[in-house]
């Protein structure tokens, strides 16, 4: 029987790119407790994701030289290679160019390019999210998490990753996927104290 008696609404069924990974209760006490993660590549060989909430006590302008007067948060994008440097914007106009992951959401392009564009003004501050590492999936991994049922999925949007309160998406996203949802949004980080 399943622990959650609940269906996704349809348009999120699918794991495939562009689809938000919204951690379930399952997850509590993990590393990904109450996590949202844009998968950014998804095929059979594996898949490859971004966690958008989990905000790192350090700035940008700490780790580029150069910036001293663009302070932009980063994110810990998860644990794998931890010293690597991933983004996304929603700046299509920018000389920065990157794949388009979901409606408007960008995932990398030259991090040069974009500097350069944040530097110069062309970048909103709004329009971009930087992340030290990664997650990652090996072939078939993420769907026997599905089945463990990890995960609720979301489509991507724009509004959801880049406007929202980074300290709240996670119950944002459960409470934008309707009434069933969002009743786990105000789980607590370990439900033994509640």
């Amino acid at each position: 029987m399943k622990r959650w008696e609940f269906s996704l609404p349809p348009t999120a069924q699918k794991l495939e790119t562009g689809t938000l990974l919204v951690a379930t209760p399952a997850l509590a006490g993990s590393f990904f407790a109450k996590s949202l993660i844009l998968l950014c590549e998804h095929d059979a060989g594996g898949s490859f994701g971004l966690v958008l909430n989990n905000r790192l006590p350090v700035m940008l302008s700490d780790a580029i030289d150069g910036l001293d007067d663009w302070d932009v948060s980063v994110f810990q994008g998860g644990p794998v290679q931890p010293h690597t440097l991933h983004f996304l914007h929603r700046a299509p106009d920018a000389a920065v160019e990157g794949k388009e992951v979901a409606d408007g959401i960008f995932w990398g392009g030259s991090m040069t390019d974009m500097l350069r564009e944040v530097k110069l003004g062309h970048v909103n501050p709004n329009d971009i999210r930087f992340m030290v590492g990664y997650t990652g999936w090996g072939e078939e991994q993420l769907a026997s998490e599905m089945e463990d049922e990890s995960w609720f999925l979301l489509p991507a949007t724009s509004d959801l990753i880049f406007e929202s309160d980074t300290d709240k998406q996670w119950s944002t996203a459960l409470r934008a996927m309707g009434p069933a949802h969002a009743v786990f949004s105000n789980f607590p980080d370990d439900p033994r104290c509640n």
